[in-house]
């Protein structure tokens, strides 16, 4: 009897090799939605729109259920449809009206699960958004709203893992937007 291949010493063959290549990768993955998830605040916070249509797939879906007329799908028409607002804002900035907003993003780790083939993937984000005005009201507030992100991602063989669809749950996306324009 060979000692080496011998069950005192457990599961050591390739079928084991297999499972920690694949855990392996699993990890790997769920490491880089984290950073995608990440950056993806962080590219918002600094108004660079062109990295982040980057990150989403040509067919990307964005969904608000409580407000159907958000639902977009196609990075084209999600790019028309958020564009004017972009460029308006520069405008306005440009122009230094009284009233601007800086907004920061605070994420909560994002849950990530990959699915055993590799096939999609899933994230649960929630963002912590405060939008700061420049020139503040009279009472001095701060808009403040917590909202959450259902994001579904798919791989792509050039650049890895793609954001595919974002459902956001709630209509809390609505009363931030207008802050988050940069």
């Amino acid at each position: 009897m060979e000692l080496a291949n011998s069950s005192w010493f457990g599961d050591r063959g390739p079928p084991r090799l297999e499972r920690v290549r694949d855990r392996l990768r699993l990890l790997e993955d769920e490491v880089e939605i984290v950073g995608m998830v990440l950056t993806y605040a962080w590219l918002c916070d600094s108004g660079r729109w062109d990295e982040i249509w980057s990150m989403y797939t040509d067919d990307f879906r964005r969904r608000i259920p409580t407000a159907p007329s958000e639902d977009v799908t196609g990075i084209d028409e999600v790019r028309a449809r958020y564009q004017p607002l972009l460029d308006a804002d520069a405008s306005a900035a440009a122009a230094a009206e009284p009233i601007h907003y800086d907004v920061r993003g605070a994420v909560a780790p994002p849950v990530v699960r990959v699915s055993p083939d590799r096939a999609s993937a899933g994230a649960l984000a929630t963002y912590d958004v405060a939008a700061s005005p420049r020139t503040r009201d009279e009472s001095g507030s701060e808009p403040r709203r917590v909202v959450t992100y259902l994001w579904t991602l798919r791989p792509d063989v050039d650049s890895g893992w793609r954001f595919a669809e974002l459902l956001v749950p709630t209509d809390s996306q609505r009363e931030v937007a207008p802050a988050c324009r940069s």
